[in-house]
């Protein structure tokens, strides 16, 4: 699993689930199993994606929509 590559994944679909509330539950059970696979990730050891030390790709939070 690329933590960097989760990360960006959740949140495109995060924001289509936000933006279209109307939309299947693919998007909705896809999130899930990356939410799922990023924790495990973490809780093996695997290292913080959001770690400023480690080498972050995602720098900017998602704004959502107010």
């Amino acid at each position: 699993m690329d933590p960097i590559a989760n990360l960006i994944e959740q949140r495109e679909i995060a924001k289509r689930i936000l933006d279209e509330p109307l939309m299947s539950d693919d998007a909705a059970s896809r999130l899930a199993e990356l939410v799922i696979a990023l924790d495990e990730w973490r809780l093996m050891g695997g290292w913080d994606p959001y770690d400023k030390a480690g080498s972050l790709v995602i720098n900017e939070p998602y704004a959502g929509t107010d």
